[in-house]
């Protein structure tokens, strides 16, 4: 892996560690990231000026860094280097290291005791940071008069890995999280004062999820927090003033007033960014559609989008790796399998997939839905029909933006070898993929993939999985893992 950063508009483009911004106290700004696991660098960009050129932040023989994680406030930034001897990325690293800067130039550092790899926390003025590490609820403290303290422990002990940790400009660290008691889950916050003295408090309001839960700082007076899902299991917590107590202030909205009973399918929650949260449910036969208020923190009335062909209609998962900026319910509704695509959440169209997979382009917003006789194509520009099909048993069409592309077979049940773009309002072959020879069995897609992946199975039971990629500025299917 070349350590040569590659420059656009004179920032880096990080290759290794992907680059992580934060801003400083006088306006500016600086990046960190990695070419190599063995040198992390740093960029920095002064108020109205370009970027610099990168220089060496940490690096030391035998240490390899793979995960960056880091806050900044008024008053400076702290960041956490995941790093190890070597660094897995499967394993809790053991030799990170703490780094606390009130200009972006000059560094505090050190070599935490333990396993540390969640974010670290930094005060309003930027006097004081901290991080977790070694065992739960420990941490060490940074302090510009003392630099940094010895390990020091606020009381928090259950085992989720879902805690996180603020620290106040008067010096007392909290840590909060999940913990459960008496077979409850509860979000409780323990604070260590500066002078030593320990409370806890248990923040009322608020399942936290004990085994899936995870909370994450964002000031030194606010934390948010959900479980692994979407914005809808998302709450915020946060205190007036350090000192004060902790209270829900933002509750997630799956338990907000005025979301309907939705029957079947049940409800799926549609999270497209730069949009308002959406609840998408089965109500009297039809596909209905509800929308989150943040302000009023409920929910909007119900509003058909779209009859159902059946009463016993269940969704599919439509998790991704990457949020998608269109809408996108896969159902199934008896024998069929259906997709209810839209490109704005307003406006939808189901389309009767059947065995034929539906594509999700690389940058998330652009879905594709064949059916029989025409495959629609969702996108922000809008909904978009073309009448063009592929027939055959394992091929599959996906767009990108206004490109569309095919994988075709010219026999029913052979393997398909010819990618062809749609011009002119007609296929034109592009060139030939070398797969087997025989007979070709079916093609799905993995759903949770941006881009979508396409597995063909043969059958003799060999796999190959393919996805679309834009290369040279067009659109072409390239082999990939699976």
């Amino acid at each position: 892996m070349s350590d040569d950063p590659v420059r656009t508009d004179g920032a880096v483009r990080f290759t290794a560690i992907p680059r992580q911004v934060f801003p400083t106290p006088d306006g500016g700004r600086i990046a960190v990231g990695a070419n190599t696991p063995r040198r992390v660098l740093i960029q920095r960009q002064p108020p109205g000026s370009a970027w610099s050129a990168p220089t060496v932040l940490y690096q030391r023989r035998g240490v390899t860094c793979g995960e960056i994680d880091g806050r900044a406030s008024a008053g400076g930034v702290a960041l956490l280097l995941e790093c190890d001897t070597p660094y897995y990325e499967d394993q809790a690293p053991v030799h990170s290291v703490a780094m606390v800067s009130r200009d972006g130039r000059s560094w505090a550092r050190t070599v935490l005791p333990g396993e540390a790899y969640q974010a670290p926390a930094i005060s309003a003025d930027g006097s004081r940071a901290a991080w977790l590490t070694g065992g739960h609820g420990q941490y060490v403290r940074w302090s510009t008069g003392e630099g940094f303290a010895p390990v020091a422990d606020t009381g928090y002990r259950f085992d989720s890995g879902g805690e996180t940790l603020v620290v106040a400009d008067d010096g007392s660290v909290t840590v909060i999280g999940p913990e459960s008691r008496r077979d409850r889950c509860l979000v409780v916050a323990y604070t260590r004062g500066a002078t030593g003295l320990r409370n806890r408090q248990v923040v009322s309001g608020v399942d936290p999820g004990c085994t899936e839960g995870a909370l994450s700082n964002r000031d030194q007076d606010t934390v948010t927090g959900g479980t692994y899902g979407g914005r809808e299991a998302q709450y915020v917590i946060s205190r007036t003033a350090p000192g004060a107590r902790w209270v829900l202030t933002a509750r997630p909205p799956s338990s907000a007033p005025g979301l309907a009973g939705f029957a079947r399918p049940g409800v799926t929650f549609l999270d497209v960014p730069g949009r308002p949260l959406a609840a998408v449910g089965g109500i009297a036969g039809t596909l209905a559609l509800q929308t989150y208020d943040t302000d009023r923190q409920a929910w909007s009335g119900s509003r058909a989008i779209t009859r159902l062909p059946g009463d016993g209609c269940r969704a599919r998962a439509t998790f991704t790796e990457r949020a998608l900026r269109v809408g996108l319910l896969p159902l199934r509704c008896g024998p069929r399998a259906y997709a209810a695509v839209s490109p704005d959440l307003a406006s939808w169209q189901l389309v009767v997939t059947g065995r034929r997979p539906v594509a999700i382009s690389a940058d998330a917003r652009t879905v594709t839905a064949p059916a029989a006789g025409r495959t629609v194509i969702a996108s922000p520009d809008g909904l978009r029909t073309l009448n063009v099909v592929e027939s055959s048993r394992c091929g599959f069409i996906a767009a990108d933006g206004a490109d569309v592309v095919r994988l075709h077979a010219r026999r029913s049940d052979g393997w398909p070898r010819l990618v062809q773009t749609w011009r002119e309002g007609r296929w034109q072959t592009v060139r030939r993929l070398a797969l087997p020879r025989g007979t070709c069995a079916e093609v799905r897609s993995d759903g949770y993939s941006v881009p979508t992946v396409f597995v063909l199975r043969g059958d003799d039971r060999r796999s190959i999985a393919l996805e679309v990629r834009r290369r040279d500025g067009r659109l072409d299917i390239v082999r990939t893992r699976w």
